[in-house]
């Protein structure tokens, strides 16, 4: 994938998939953080998965 955006977008799809089942095998603890983040998991993925394609 070579543009940044499209890449972007396909992690995004996958992580709006994946979260509610992930969510749905976690264990409750009876307090949750629901806290906003600067940044987002998708944004966060798109960050590792450039960095590991990037060649020296």
């Amino acid at each position: 994938m070579d543009n940044l955006t499209e890449l972007y977008c396909h992690i995004d799809d996958f992580y709006q998939q994946f979260k509610p089942e992930f969510d749905a095998h976690l264990i409750a603890t009876g307090h949750q953080r629901l806290r906003a983040c600067q940044i987002s998991v998708a944004e966060m993925m798109t960050i590792l998965v450039l960095f590991h394609q990037l060649r020296y």
